[in-house]
C-alpha cells in the first residue's frame, strides 16, 4: 500500500488508465495455501458491455501462480516503471543547508480484484495480439491465423485466460511535485545534462506533473 503523500497521489482515472496502457506488464500478486505468489503478467484494460473497465490476461498452466489454489482471495496487479534516481546534489538547498537526503522519483498504479476465467481463449489472445502488434512501427502486424491451426490448439490448451476486476485503484506520480519550483528546475537541467534516455524521460515527467 502506498504511503498517502497528497502531492503525489494521482486520481485522473484518464491518466491511471493511459499509463497501464503505456506499460502493461504488470506484477500480480496473491495469498494461496502455499504462501504469496506473484507472477508477470501482461495486461490490458478493456471495457465491457456494462461501463465496467476490467484488465485482461493470460497465464501459463507451469506457473506455480496457476499451480496453487484459486479461490475467493484478492488479487493485486502492480503496473510500474524503473523511475529514476534524483540526488541531493541537484538540490540548490543542499550547497547551503546540506540538510537533504537522495530520494527516487516513480510512476506506479495498484489494481486490486477478483479474478474470473475466460473460456474463449482464442479470442482473448486475438485481441491481445491485435492491440500489442498494432503499436509497432510497422505495417505487417502478426495476426492468429499467421501461425498453423494444430499449433495454436497446442499453445491454447498450455495457457488459461482470466479478466480481474478492478475494486480498488490507487494510484502514485512521484515526481518531485513536493520540492519548489527553483529545486525542480534544478533536478530537470541535470536529468537532461545525464543524457540518457531514462533520464530525459523523467525530466520531462516532472515537467509535465508540476504543480500549476
Amino acid at each position: 500500500m502506498f504511503i498517502s503523500t497528497s502531492a503525489f497521489e494521482q486520481t485522473q482515472w484518464q491518466e491511471i488508465q493511459q499509463f497501464i496502457v503505456d506499460y502493461p506488464l504488470a506484477t500480480l500478486i496473491t495469498q494461496t495455501i502455499d504462501g504469496i505468489q506473484a507472477a508477470h503478467i501482461p495486461m490490458i484494460l478493456q471495457q465491457k458491455e456494462n461501463s465496467e473497465t476490467v484488465l485482461i490476461g493470460h497465464i501459463a498452466h507451469a506457473n506455480p501462480i496457476w499451480q496453487s489454489n484459486f479461490n475467493d482471495s484478492e488479487w493485486l496487479a502492480i503496473f510500474n516503471t524503473n523511475g529514476h534516481y534524483i540526488t541531493p546534489n541537484w538540490y540548490p538547498e543542499k550547497h547551503i543547508t546540506h540538510r537533504a537526503v537522495p530520494t527516487w522519483n516513480f510512476q506506479a498504479v495498484h489494481v486490486r480484484g477478483k479474478l474470473n476465467f475466460l473460456d474463449d481463449t482464442a479470442a482473448v489472445l486475438a485481441m491481445q495480439t491485435d492491440v500489442w502488434e498494432h503499436q509497432l512501427p510497422n505495417n505487417s502486424a502478426w495476426k492468429l491465423s499467421d501461425a498453423p491451426e494444430d499449433y495454436l490448439q497446442s499453445m491454447y490448451g498450455a495457457i488459461v485466460c482470466f479478466e480481474m476486476s478492478m475494486d480498488s485503484v490507487q494510484a502514485q506520480f512521484k515526481l518531485s511535485q513536493n520540492k519548489s519550483a527553483e529545486t525542480r528546475s534544478s533536478i530537470v537541467h541535470n536529468l537532461r545534462q545525464t543524457g540518457t534516455h531514462e533520464a530525459t524521460h523523467m525530466a520531462d515527467l516532472i515537467e509535465k506533473y508540476s504543480p500549476k
